[in-house]
């Protein structure tokens, strides 16, 4: 039985590879674990001197690198990718052996932040905060227009609106008919 040798590994999205192209053995895996709420906020209280006030954690990631089941650092240098979908002005920290955070300098290939290290753990994607908008109310310029989508029938209000002009026009002159013969 032949092993294919795989240059690239891959888990939860996170892909990893030598940046020399060279292959990994076989007995090597990737195992990537997005972290919990409350991890998120301890990352919040370390890592705060890289936090903005419009700024929040997005991503945090556990990646591990496995040989034989058992996790190792990598004995090289490795590029790193991670998805950002579209995170607005992202920044990329992890956590070091010291237990510190430092940002990582990356470049945007595709939909991934990429980078090059010798040593994996905790990874944070850091970018704005989304602010919601909303908006009390409801202006709606195109009655039953296009823009807005809505179906009702402009015409029956039109033919309404004529109807009451009408009977109130018919009123109006009938009053003014029954004043002209009394006197």
């Amino acid at each position: 039985m032949i092993i294919k040798q795989k240059t690239e590994l891959e888990d939860n999205g996170i892909k990893v590879e030598k940046p020399d192209g060279t292959p990994f053995l076989p007995n090597y895996a990737l195992k990537v674990e997005e972290v919990t709420d409350s991890k998120k906020e301890e990352i919040a209280n370390d890592a705060k001197d890289f936090i903005e006030e419009t700024n929040e954690i997005k991503k945090v990631y556990d990646v591990k690198l496995l040989k034989d089941g058992v996790e190792v650092q990598p004995d090289g240098t490795l590029k790193v990718k991670i998805p950002y979908d579209g995170i607005k002005n992202p920044i990329l920290i992890r956590k070091n052996a010291s237990g510190t955070y430092e940002r990582v300098e990356y470049k945007i290939e595709g939909n991934y932040l990429t980078y090059e290290t010798d040593e994996l753990g905790i990874v944070s994607i850091i970018g704005d905060k989304e602010i919601e908008t909303s908006v009390q109310g409801t202006y709606t310029p195109n009655i039953g227009g296009a823009i807005t989508g809505d179906g009702t029938n402009t015409n029956l209000y039109i033919g309404i609106t004529f109807i009451t002009l009408g009977m109130i026009s018919y009123l109006l002159f009938k009053r003014n008919k029954q004043k002209d013969t009394f006197q």
